[in-house]
């Protein structure tokens, strides 16, 4: 150190106007100086910082690159037939797509005809999950039907009140 100790924090961000913020000095006897901080909106700024001594001399300048992306990436989850009922053991697919318009995706689940499970009748959902550079993540899912073979696509039966009659491919009852 220059001698003295660091009462201010001089700083400027993206190269605007030279700001100053007073160092507390919590014992008042010369020790190690506070913790100071300085806010930032949203997206990518450069800051410049140094110090400046009690005895007026000015010294430890710096320059760092911030980021601050408090903003999910998005994802979206697609059956693309547009079907939510397949039969069991047939192979169907779901397309993902992912994005992260500021800080970039760590974990990106992007991928065209990913296989959905259909091994088991049942509900089931398919989920995928985005994270960027920053911690923030997202999810997005389709929910699904398997049913048995002989239950196909065309054929499903639901409760519902009154007569229901049920024809063949034929035309017979």
């Amino acid at each position: 150190p220059p001698g003295g100790q660091v009462s201010r924090l001089r700083y400027r961000v993206n190269g605007g106007p030279e700001l100053e913020q007073v160092v507390p000095d919590p014992g008042g006897d010369g020790g190690p100086p506070s913790p100071t901080s300085v806010t930032f909106q949203e997206g990518r700024s450069t800051l410049e910082y140094w110090g400046r001594w009690s005895n007026g001399v000015q010294q430890g300048h710096g320059l760092q690159n911030v980021l601050v992306d408090q903003t999910r990436p998005s994802v979206d989850v697609q059956n693309p037939q547009g079907e939510s009922i397949f039969v069991i053991t047939r192979r169907e697919t779901a397309n993902v797509t992912a994005q992260d318009a500021l800080s970039g995706l760590t974990q990106d689940p992007s991928a065209s005809g990913v296989p959905l499970n259909t091994s088991t009748r049942g509900t089931a959902t398919f989920a995928r999950t985005a994270a960027d550079l920053c911690d923030n993540q997202a999810s997005d899912s389709f929910d699904y039907r398997v049913l048995a073979p002989g239950l196909g696509i065309r054929t499903v039966l639901e409760r519902v009140s009154g007569t229901v009659s049920v024809r063949n491919a034929a035309g017979a009852s």
